[in-house]
């Protein structure tokens, strides 16, 4: 079996509109960065930072189109003239060469909440917390391969002055003047740390400071992400945008995600025994659900109110069930901090009370049931294979994901017995084989006709649901996920349709 993990921790803004394509300079010297952009009070929680050399760390992983980058900034790279050159391409084609991902995970901790953390974490922990490229390459020692470490720094010295040249030299200015703005608001979100530590109930030491890293993207409106690592958070922002109590959203947001991921062994336990040893259907939704609900209604409902004195009446989070959520549980997290409590068992009911309360057909809905699901197929060419998953991943917001190659596998069978995700199987090729050993799996299928193309979903004896995708060929299974989507639900009634 191939494992495939997919965590989605950042909070991504879209809008309908994308910023328009900036003239920018030639070339020019390098611009070394004000102290001011990095110095804070030691006493100081939170500290707004902008690094140089994460700076650079994103504008490349952005060139390459990797997980948790903004669809806006990749648009303004790839129409940008300065950018277009041979030396600049083939940096690109070297650092997309590079391993810089290693996963690791914290065995001890309750299933439902080991945290897979890598060496990207540490990287980009290194890169903010670094002022200049020497400091960083110097942090950087160890951490990855030595071949990958030097062609890392190779990349990022010979990458400067094309970045400088794009964005930097001419915006500088900007992101000081941003970096000066936000600094303002740093005395309440330390406050807001007090707060949100106590209802979290986490282990985490003041003396060690949330670095908030801001990036900047050109223009007013477009797609920004924010993402979560150890005690660094990074944040792209629009050079244009204006509301920072927005961006200061964003940030506890995601430091939210770390206070959940650094609540004591114990707490996790008794959380996870609250949420798991009932038998409500709902309670493993809400599950899923937690950690993105409660950053987003801390974060978006509840800070954002606290900064700007002004509730956001707008969509906290694009993703209907999270938005939705979170705006439900408001009321009683609110009621939390208030009284300056610790999430708890009754907490825990109350949240799988709303849950179920507010999506009352999750046990049947596509984007419900796809959030954590694992994914089976037949064909290990990645010419084949990566369509399907890409039309996967866009088609749901997956959070979570294994994927299984061929079905039959020894491996593929365990996970297919032992897992409690979503099961979602393509058979696109060697359909009676696959088809006869799923009927094993799962006696409902006993009665699946012959048919060349044909979509199945049901919930097995484990209450678990479980998606067959049958297809002639590669092309037409593309076709019957993107049918998934638009039917948007399991129906209980019919166990297939053709298509």
């Amino acid at each position: 079996m191939k494992p495939y993990h997919l965590f989605i921790l950042s909070l991504v803004f879209c809008s309908f509109s994308f910023a328009q394509e900036i003239i920018h300079p030639e070339f020019s010297e390098k611009a070394a960065m004000p102290e001011q952009l990095t110095s804070g009070s030691d006493k100081e929680v939170v500290k707004i930072v902008y690094s140089k050399p994460f700076a650079l760390l994103k504008f490349l992983e952005t060139t390459t189109g990797h997980h948790g980058t903004s669809g806006t900034f990749r648009k303004q790279i790839d129409s940008a003239k300065v950018l277009q050159q041979p030396g600049f391409e083939a940096l690109k084609q070297t650092y997309n060469s590079l391993h810089l991902d290693y996963s690791y995970s914290r065995q001890q901790y309750p299933e439902k909440r080991k945290h897979t953390t890598s060496t990207w974490d540490l990287i980009c922990v290194e890169a903010i917390s670094s002022k200049t490229n020497t400091e960083f390459f110097s942090r950087m020692i160890g951490v990855i391969p030595n071949d990958d470490y030097l062609k890392l720094k190779q990349v990022i010295t010979e990458t400067e002055p094309f970045y400088d040249a794009f964005l930097f030299t001419a915006q500088q200015q900007a992101v000081q003047s941003k970096v000066t703005e936000l600094r303002s608001h740093v005395p309440a979100l330390n406050g807001l740390f007090d707060q949100f530590k106590v209802f979290y109930g986490s282990s985490w030491d003041k003396s060690v400071p949330f670095n908030l890293s801001i990036y900047p993207i050109f223009g007013k409106q477009g797609e920004t992400t924010a993402t979560p690592h150890a005690n660094s958070l990074e944040m792209g922002f629009l050079l244009e945008h204006e509301d920072a109590y927005d961006m200061l959203a964003v940030g506890m947001h995601e430091m939210c995600h770390v206070l959940f991921e650094e609540q004591p062994l114990a707490l996790q336990r008794s959380l996870d025994s609250s949420f798991t040893s009932g038998k409500d259907p709902f309670a493993a939704f809400a599950y899923r659900y937690i950690d993105e609900a409660l950053a987003t209604a801390l974060g978006n409902g509840y800070a954002y109110q606290s900064l700007s004195t002004k509730t956001d009446t707008g969509s906290w989070y694009a993703d209907y069930y999270i938005d939705h959520y979170a705006k439900a549980l408001y009321p009683t997290v609110q009621e939390y901090l208030n009284a300056h409590r610790q999430m708890d068992g009754k907490f825990v009911e109350k949240a799988i009370a709303v849950f179920k309360q507010t999506f009352p057909d999750a046990l049947y809905e596509m984007d419900a049931l796809m959030m954590q699901s694992d994914a089976y197929f037949e064909d290990d060419h990645e010419s084949v294979i990566d369509p399907m998953i890409n039309t996967l991943h866009s088609s749901f917001r997956i959070y979570m994901s294994n994927t299984a190659i061929p079905i039959d596998d020894p491996s593929s069978i365990e996970n297919i017995k032992g897992s409690e995700h979503t099961q979602v199987f393509i058979v696109h090729k060697n359909q009676a084989k696959n088809l006869r050993l799923l009927k094993t799996l799962f006696p409902k299928l006993k009665r699946l006709p012959k048919q060349p193309n044909m979509l199945a979903g049901f919930l097995d004896e484990k209450n678990r649901p479980v998606i067959v995708v049958v297809a002639e060929n590669a092309a037409k299974a593309r076709e019957g996920i993107l049918l998934l989507k638009k039917k948007g639900k399991i129906d209980p009634k019919q166990l297939w349709v053709a298509f």
